[in-house]
């Protein structure tokens, strides 16, 4: 087995302690004391990181079931009559696996503390699996908004949500990577729960609903757009900030200095750069020719990244600067703009994706199996079993 980080380094895990804040009034008073019953009947034996397989699994399938009936995201668009519209019954069955996926996202750590069968790898395999579900949520949802109707619902609507979400999961990392605590945003359980109201909407009431103007010019999904967004830029990042400055002083310095204090953003930034760029400067617009894996390898690209952050976080290291991937991701990227338009014909930029999108897929996977084993291995705990979990 292909090994990607050191004994060294992995020995890093041995001291690390777990430590987060949640402030959320959502949180502490809904969704915890509900968490709280439902953990009960889960029975003793079953491994937490087993809850957490499951909701991603759920997670994954209200992905597949969008990909099996709405490729490319006109099942709901009224501009695309000959495309068959989900039937709401779909919708309903995808509003329960949400809502499982959120409630076992929820549990699995109140599971390690009930079972004392917590550790560093239940916590990483969590928030691997969470850094992934940012793109299975949100591509999953546009389908239930429709495509290239009147006002809103294009790819780019839908890169800029994606987008704020991928830019809410970074900060919460960035800021633990340089405070040694986890902020958990106030918008994360709000945001999965509104997620569930338009699953149900969706299957009650039916999408057109998505389609109605708010106000003339804009429906919902573009008065949507802009509130995400502004929750984003306006509200999450000055927070993320605020928090870092405070730790921030000659008394209580970072661990690390301004330049490698920034390094877990450097990734993040560039595939934002380049995957905007791409989306505005395609010689053949190929968000619109493929805008599902136009979404997908970008969740690809920032999960691979931000697994790395948080594994370098939790072992007191540095992130490496630049993740690999972002390499070929860039000079391809580039290419496919600049080169001659008689060489860059639309069926080679389609391919090119295809291909790219594959391959750092696979990549990613390959990284996730090796490095939960290499880190169970280290630990001496089994991945899906409380039988050889270590007792904390």
């Amino acid at each position: 087995m292909m090994r990607y980080y050191s004994t060294q380094t992995l020995r890093g895990f041995d001291s690390y302690k777990y430590r987060a804040l949640d402030t959320s009034p959502l949180s502490i008073y809904v969704m915890h004391p509900f968490w709280d019953r439902v953990v009960t009947l889960a029975p003793p034996w079953l491994a937490p990181n087993t809850l957490t397989f499951l909701g991603f699994i759920l997670a994954a399938s209200n992905f597949l079931i969008t990909c099996y009936y709405d490729w490319y995201f006109y099942a709901s668009s009224p501009t695309h009559p000959e495309v068959a519209p989900i039937s709401k019954w779909v919708w309903l069955v995808m509003l329960v696996f949400h809502f499982g996926s959120h409630t076992l996202d929820g549990i699995d750590g109140k599971q390690a503390k009930r079972t004392k069968s917590s550790s560093p790898l239940g916590e990483l395999f969590d928030h691997g699996v969470d850094s992934l579900s940012t793109v299975f949520m949100p591509v999953a949802i546009f389908s239930a908004f429709g495509r290239d109707h009147a006002h809103g619902g294009g790819t780019i609507e839908m890169h800029v949500i994606t987008w704020c979400i991928f830019f809410t999961f970074a900060l919460s990392h960035w800021e633990k990577y340089n405070t040694q605590e986890l902020y958990l945003p106030w918008g994360y359980d709000l945001a999965l729960l509104g997620i569930a109201l338009v699953y149900l909407l969706s299957g009650s009431i039916g999408v057109h609903l998505w389609q109605r103007d708010v106000i003339p010019g804009y429906s919902v999904v573009s008065c949507l757009t802009i509130i995400v967004v502004f929750a984003n830029f306006v509200l999450s990042f000055p927070v993320s900030l605020n928090n870092i400055y405070a730790k921030y002083s000659p008394v209580n310095q970072l661990k690390y200095g301004f330049l490698d204090g920034m390094a877990p953003l450097l990734s993040v930034a560039l595939l934002a750069l380049f995957s905007t760029s791409w989306l505005f400067f395609s010689q053949n617009n190929i968000a619109k020719m493929e805008p599902r894996l136009f979404l997908w390898h970008q969740g690809v690209l920032f999960s691979s990244h931000l697994c790395r952050v948080i594994i370098a976080q939790m072992t007191s290291t540095k992130v490496q600067l630049l993740n690999w991937m972002m390499y070929p991701y860039i000079l391809m990227v580039s290419c496919l703009l600049f080169l001659p338009p008689q060489i860059v014909t639309s069926s080679l930029e389609l391919n090119t994706l295809y291909i790219f999108s594959t391959l750092v897929t696979m990549a990613h996977l390959h990284f996730g199996i090796c490095v939960v084993r290499e880190i169970a291995e280290s630990l001496n705990v089994s991945v899906f079993s409380i039988r050889k979990s270590r007792v904390s």
